[in-house]
């Protein structure tokens, strides 16, 4: 993570404080850093609103230029801090010591891993659209993670708490790096992938393809053969009652997709209820990259997708 980082946390804490990206402006000139120049026109651009038409072109055209020498995913992280929907908390969190139990890798093409194992792996379909072949390899979640999933869950985020210090026995559970922590009431969910078949034997040659959004897409990580009505119909209840049940997901950094770990019957739920879900999402800032060789080895022996997968990697359409 870059030594700028504390710039980073405090620019999520407080996306409208337009000193501090200043001073941070300030403090990458120091350094002979060109996004600098980037931090202040964009200041700038915020400050005009929706006066200045002319100006605004002018600015927009300067940093359109100035992007191009920047790292993207720095540009994409100022965009992101800038535009927080209402009543969405964000945090970061450097994780140092982690139980490793959950973890995300890749980016545009992501796998969970729960307790070293691959549970689902996504990537681009390489048909020049935003499709997506997505596989779900057969493997459940240990019985120690899911226990403190649903401790943490049953007692609902309290807002006058950083997010970071509610989560932290939670958060525990994963491997080691930078975290967002992001919890939205009300979420707009835009596509939602379902295992649904319970027979492991089938589920695992499943290469399944979809489309997803630009908004939240959710993938499952329990099959809906094996949701309890009975459980279903309790959150349906709370639902109705106006009370929002955490749906927990995580992804790495710019994924298209994020993956549910706990809270399927909560979603199923929601779905019925026509309510927008309230989602806590920990996401892993520079997710290790995923080589050829293990994206191979998570997917099961003789799997469909293999063929498909080893394309993507080697850049052919």
């Amino acid at each position: 993570m870059r030594e700028d980082f504390s710039f980073l946390r405090a620019i999520v804490d407080q996306p409208d404080d337009e000193a501090l990206r200043l001073i941070y402006a300030d403090w990458l000139e120091d350094r002979g850093d060109p996004r600098a120049e980037f931090l202040r026109l964009e200041v700038e651009l915020h400050r005009l609103g929706k006066g200045d038409k002319k100006r605004k072109t002018t600015l927009q055209e300067q940093m359109n230029d100035l992007q191009h020498q920047l790292d993207a995913r720095w540009v994409a992280r100022m965009w992101w801090a800038r535009n927080r929907p209402q009543g969405v908390r964000r945090e970061l969190v450097v994780l140092g010591e982690g139980k490793g139990l959950l973890e995300v890798r890749g980016q545009e093409e992501t796998v969970l891993l729960v307790e070293g194992k691959p549970v689902a792996l996504n990537w681009d379909d390489c048909q020049g659209s935003v499709g997506q072949y997505l596989v779900f390899t057969g493997h459940t979640c240990g019985s120690e993670y899911v226990r403190q999933l649903r401790e943490f869950v049953a007692g609902g985020v309290d807002e006058g708490r950083p997010l970071s210090e509610q989560v932290a026995p939670l958060l525990a559970l994963f491997a080691p790096g930078t975290y967002c922590l992001l919890y939205a009431p009300s979420t707009v969910v835009e596509s939602i992938a379902v295992h649904e078949y319970s027979c492991q034997s089938s589920a695992n040659q499943e290469l399944l393809g979809y489309y997803p959004f630009e908004e939240c897409n959710l993938v499952c990580t329990q099959t809906r053969e094996t949701l309890n009505e009975e459980r279903v119909a309790f959150y349906c209840e709370q639902i109705r009652a106006r009370k929002r049940p955490i749906v927990l997901t995580t992804a790495a950094e710019g994924a298209w997709c994020e993956f549910v770990i706990d809270g399927h019957h909560k979603l199923e739920a929601y779905t019925r209820q026509r309510v927008n879900p309230a989602i806590l999402s920990i996401v892993l800032w520079e997710a290790p990259a995923i080589s050829l060789e293990e994206g191979i080895r998570f997917l099961p022996p003789g799997h469909p997708g293999i063929k498909e997968y080893r394309r993507m990697k080697n850049g052919t359409r």
